[in-house]
Parts: structure tokens; C-alpha cells; sequence
């Protein structure tokens, strides 16, 4: 009985290690396979798979996936549905999220782009200590974009000027080269929320305000 028990409690242990993390939609799902067909992604986040599948990776980048090939589940990566942004509730959400944050950042921009949308506060307040090549800094831009399936999916990422620096330390977990549709190269800031929690009412909930709030959190941290 024991060496049985004991055989059952290492299936078990090998199983949970086998065991691979989905995210969907920023929902998690447990799955015992290390690769999944688009269709099965779709099926568990609760839409048809004619609307097509997208992957997400850990630098915000995205890729539509083609039907019937699996796709190998990567740490950092999720899925979403692809979105048809230029009508419907989307838009209209973006342009809610756009009205609000000029109430806080009168001066941002605002860019779409292959289908995304960007934005660009000018002027972002920054700790002391940081800096641009040699000069230090209170101020300066720093653009974000809408990840796919917003509001219910978490945004991902922002970026600052390149050659930002704190006291001469680049940043940690940041990507350097990184272009964005308002021209020039910035350093993508590797930054998650600690919480999302977004409704279809957009005074409910997080929204792109509390997203831009919490780059100053990342900023008193340093480099």
C-alpha cells in the first residue's frame, strides 16, 4: 500500500511539473500539454475561432496564428482574440480611455498604427536620479500601446527615450533600439500592473489612468 501511495503521489508530482499556464484573454488556465491548436485557445476563452487567435509575447509583440497549427506555450506569452479595431465597442473604448487621460495629461497623443492604438504623454514626470545620456531629467515622453483584447486583457510595457539611465545605470529588464510610430528610438520598460481588474464601464474598474499612474511606481525604483 505505501509503495503504492507512493507511486500515486509521484504521478502526481510529474503531472503538476507538466502542467503548463495559459493566459487567455488575462485569464489563466491550466493546461497538461506544452503545445495547443489556435482553436482550442479560442474554445476556452469563449469565442469562435473564425475570429482568429493572436499570440502576445513578452515584448508586446503579436502574431496572428494560423488555423490548425499548434503553437508551443512559451513562459511570458498569452493569447487573445483578434480584434476588428476600427469599429464597434473598441473603438468606442479607446476613444473613452483617450478623453479621460487628457483630463490628467492634456498634451498626449494619440496614433494608430497597423491596426493599434499608441499613445504619448510628452512630458512624464520623473524621480530624480534619472537621466538622458548625461543630463539630468524631470520630465520627459514616455508612449505606451493598447495590447490586444483591452480592457480585459492587462496592458504590457512601457518606453522612454533612449539613453535613459538612473545615475548612470541603464535600466534592468528594459529593451533597448525600440521603435515606436512617433519617430525615433526608445528603451522598453519590461513593467506589468500589480493588479487589472477592467469592466465595460470604464469608470469601474482599472483603466488606461491607472495604468499611466503606475509608471511612477517602476521610475522610484531606479535602474
Amino acid at each position: 500500500m505505501k509503495d503504492e501511495n507512493a507511486s500515486n503521489a509521484q504521478q502526481a508530482a510529474e503531472s503538476k511539473v507538466h502542467n503548463q499556464l495559459l493566459t487567455i484573454e488575462g485569464k489563466d488556465f491550466d493546461w497538461d500539454q506544452e503545445t495547443i491548436l489556435p482553436e482550442k485557445i479560442a474554445e476556452l476563452g469563449g469565442w469562435d475561432p473564425a475570429q482568429g487567435v493572436i499570440e502576445v509575447d513578452k515584448d508586446n509583440n503579436e502574431r496572428t496564428l494560423p488555423p490548425g497549427v499548434p503553437v508551443k506555450i512559451q513562459l511570458g506569452h498569452g493569447f487573445g482574440k483578434k480584434h476588428k479595431w476600427k469599429r464597434g465597442l473598441i473603438r468606442e473604448r479607446i476613444q473613452q480611455e483617450l478623453d479621460l487621460l487628457r483630463k490628467y495629461y492634456p498634451d498626449i497623443k494619440h496614433k494608430e498604427d497597423g491596426g493599434e492604438d499608441w499613445f504619448q504623454i510628452p512630458a512624464y514626470p520623473f524621480p530624480e536620479g534619472w537621466r538622458i545620456g548625461q543630463t539630468p531629467i524631470s520630465h520627459a515622453p514616455i508612449t505606451f500601446k493598447v495590447v490586444a483584447g483591452h480592457p480585459s486583457a492587462a496592458p504590457y510595457a512601457f518606453a522612454a527615450p533612449a539613453g535613459i539611465n538612473f545615475k548612470g545605470t541603464p535600466p534592468r529588464n528594459a529593451k533597448d533600439g525600440f521603435i515606436t510610430p512617433f519617430g525615433d528610438k526608445y528603451v522598453l520598460f519590461s513593467w506589468a500592473p500589480a493588479q487589472w481588474c477592467a469592466s465595460g464601464d470604464i469608470n469601474k474598474g482599472q483603466n488606461l489612468v491607472h495604468w499611466t499612474r503606475s509608471f511612477a511606481q517602476r521610475l522610484k525604483e531606479g535602474a
